[in-house]
């Protein structure tokens, strides 16, 4: 199992951070777990996504419970729109204890990009699926 300072460890941790989600817990608690382990630009998207995430959770009374998996790395490079230092791109699986506000699955693919900052892997973001689009068609074209 590769250690806290890989980059599958920040894949994992960072997703079953983001996808750890219980309405009673303060969303400033969920914030912290994410920025302890994120970059600063993740850090900053988690603060942006948690009240309107929160009102979701509290309404739907959800306490969402992740386990995730790491399936493979699908990018090295110095992505697109991300940082400058090296940057990775990771396939996990996710399974949720219940399914998040407003979805039916507890299960799904997500694509996690972990940056080196000063010699450490750190959780970024989940990737949005329009930015997934090249990853998931890899492979469906053999029809």
């Amino acid at each position: 199992m590769p250690g806290e300072n890989s980059p599958q460890w920040a894949a994992q941790h960072g997703a079953e951070s983001f996808y750890t989600l219980d309405y009673r817990q303060s969303p400033d608690a969920w914030v912290e777990a994410i920025c302890a382990i994120s970059t600063e630009g993740g850090c900053s998207l988690a603060k942006l996504a948690a009240p309107n995430l929160w009102e979701s959770l509290t309404e739907a009374k959800t306490r969402a419970q992740a386990q995730v998996e790491v399936v493979g790395q699908v990018k090295t490079s110095e992505a697109d729109g991300f940082s400058e230092n090296p940057t990775q791109i990771w396939e996990v699986r996710i399974t949720l204890s219940e399914p998040l506000p407003g979805q039916t699955m507890t299960e799904d693919i997500a694509y996690v990009a972990v940056v080196r900052e000063e010699g450490v892997w750190k959780f970024e973001r989940i990737l949005m699926n329009a930015e997934t689009a090249e990853f998931a068609t890899e492979g469906a074209e053999l029809q």
